[in-house]
């Protein structure tokens, strides 16, 4: 079974950096302090500290409205609980788009 998600881990567009190159979230602290949250969360597998999203660092910027976040949350939820989420891509385009890409299994 081949379950996809697509979406932004890290997204508002009215914060965004336009003209900034793609890479860290330099310029926006929160944007990088959430996407790391998220990226220790995925490391440990702590699915309960990424369903509650809402109280990891940065997220209530992070995260303005959480269309772009739950696509993640599907895929997670369809992975196995033993299944280690390797990360295929990490970065930012606008400054504060994250673009962090995870595989299951």
């Amino acid at each position: 079974m081949l379950v996809m998600g697509s979406g932004n881990v890290v997204h508002n567009l009215r914060a965004t950096d336009r003209g900034t190159p793609d890479g860290p979230a330099a310029s926006r602290p929160w944007a990088q302090s959430f996407d790391d949250a998220v990226k220790a969360a995925l490391a440990g597998r702590d699915d309960r500290a990424l369903i509650g999203y809402e109280r990891l660092a940065g997220a209530s910027t992070a995260v303005a409205t959480p269309d772009h976040y739950f696509p993640f949350l599907y895929a997670l939820g369809a992975a196995g609980a033993g299944e280690r989420a390797k990360t295929v891509y990490e970065g930012f385009q606008s400054g504060t788009l994250g673009m962090r890409c995870v595989q299951f299994g």
